[in-house]
């Protein structure tokens, strides 16, 4: 008993919380889904590479240039959503990449949990599928904004990356803080990067 116990931690620990970007040259996860099963079944088969874990963010102290992106609804998006929120979480994912759809549900309940604190959860699709990744987000039932990058976007950010999914952290002056999240993580692990981030709320550094 104690053997298969230790086995399974081993294969839990073995699974890949990101994908190489050079995975996107195969079909998007959505090929696979069946859109009327529970999210956990729609991610197909496809198994990521274990996403690297850069020492520090490549991007920090970095301000955010002009750009145009455009939402999965059509909408354009500029850097000046930075300045409407106190912060904004950037989440790089791709519609090739398992482990970033996995996460998407919880991307949501985070966006609801902080939306009233000013932040606000910011998706980048960086392989531009439109039509995958406008399933896959229906599929999910994630409502925070995802965009197709543009040239700008996709130069300033989108390559400073190699795996997805990769999360970074921006103020409301469009410059990138220092706080990385490499690969997949939890409602819990987004929620203390955030919380660190923001910073105790006025009445209890009163206290």
């Amino acid at each position: 008993m104690k053997r298969l116990i230790a086995l399974l931690v081993v294969l839990i620990l073995l699974l890949p919380s990101g994908c190489s970007r050079d995975e996107q040259t195969g079909s998007p996860a959505s090929d696979s889904i069946d859109h009327n099963s529970p999210i956990k079944e729609m991610v197909g088969n496809q198994t990521g590479s274990p996403a690297p874990k850069p020492g520090k963010n490549p991007l920090a102290g970095n301000v955010i240039p002009e750009f145009s992106a455009t939402d999965l609804n059509g909408q354009t998006v500029t850097e000046q959503v930075f300045q409407q929120h106190t912060l904004t979480m950037i989440n790089l994912w791709g519609t090739f990449c398992q482990p970033c759809i996995k996460e998407m549900p919880d991307l949501e309940r985070l966006q609801k949990k902080y939306e009233s604190s000013g932040v606000k959860i910011l998706g980048v699709v960086v392989d531009k599928n439109v039509e995958a990744a406008r399933r896959i987000v229906s599929a999910s039932g994630a409502l925070y904004q995802n965009v197709i990058p543009d040239a700008s976007l996709e130069k300033s950010v989108c390559r400073a990356f190699d795996y997805v999914p990769a999360t970074i952290f921006v103020d409301s002056s469009g410059q990138v803080l220092g706080e990385l999240v490499s690969g997949s993580n939890s409602l819990e692990g987004y929620s203390k990067v955030i919380d660190r981030l923001l910073g105790p709320e006025p009445d209890a550094a009163a206290r």
